[in-house]
Order: structure tokens, then sequence, then C-alpha cells
């Protein structure tokens, strides 16, 4: 049985309120771990993003120390 408690002659059952306070920290969560991967895939596209100017900037110094040379 649930308890009910009446307030301003309004019933309010508790168990209801805390099964939809759950709800929504649950809702809260679930967003906050979409944003928490979706951040972590950036990072990851950040970093490839960062080698390969690197690489780039390693051809690029190549490319000119050999057309030095010619």
């Amino acid at each position: 049985m649930t308890d009910t408690v009446s307030t301003t002659s309004v019933p309010f059952n508790l168990a209801e309120f805390h099964v939809e306070e759950v709800k929504r920290s649950l809702n809260f969560v679930e967003t906050i771990t979409d944003r928490s991967y979706k951040i972590k895939e950036m990072m990851s596209v950040s970093l490839r993003v960062e080698r390969a100017i690197m690489k780039l900037k390693e051809l690029q110094s190549e490319m000119a120390t050999e057309l030095t040379k010619i």
C-alpha cells in the first residue's frame, strides 16, 4: 500500500512522486552520458586532425629540403 498525503485537499501519492523523480534523474544521466560520448568523439577526431597536420608539416619540410637540392 502506498502512502498518500493530502495537501490543500489534493491527494499526493509519494510513490508516484519518487518514480517520477527517478525517471527525471535517469533522463538527466542519459543526457550527460550522450554529451560525454560526443565530447570524447570530438577529442578523438581532433587528435587525428592534429596528427595529420603534423604529418603534412613534416612532408612539407622534406619537400622543401628536396627542392633546395635541385
